[in-house]
């Protein structure tokens, strides 16, 4: 799980756009070719780099994870919901230390969610 958020943390913020997303994709396919996870495992390693990116204050590690979500989120092997998406973005949001910039990146996400094709009744009121 840590090699994971390492390998993920690492990407330069100051290289090119298209170096980090094809490191980003690397980083992506080494991860899924190392453990061929359940989804109670993925969700588990998910919420553990989130809870790592809060702790450590790292909010490249709370971003990556929601590159991976947006790949996960429709994977038939996984099929992750969005309430699963949304406890993940919150702890992940505790990475951002200041009141703006944590409210600027749960709005940003979840907004994000709110747009997305969501299946059977994810996207209604439950009361």
């Amino acid at each position: 799980m840590l090699c994971a958020g390492a390998s993920l943390s690492d990407i330069s913020e100051h290289s090119p756009v298209r170096e980090q997303y094809r490191a980003r994709v690397e980083a992506v396919l080494r991860f899924e070719r190392l453990w061929a996870l359940t989804k109670s495992q993925l969700l588990g390693i998910l919420n553990g780099l989130a809870t790592v990116a809060a702790n450590s204050g790292n909010p490249a590690l709370a971003d990556e994870l929601r590159i991976f979500l947006r790949k996960y989120r429709h994977d038939d092997r996984y099929g992750v919901s969005i309430e699963e998406v949304m406890i993940i973005c919150l702890v992940a949001s505790a990475s951002h230390k200041e009141m703006m910039e944590w409210r600027e990146f749960v709005g940003d996400w979840l907004t994000e969610l709110a747009f997305w094709d969501n299946e059977g009744d994810e996207g209604s009121v439950r009361r």
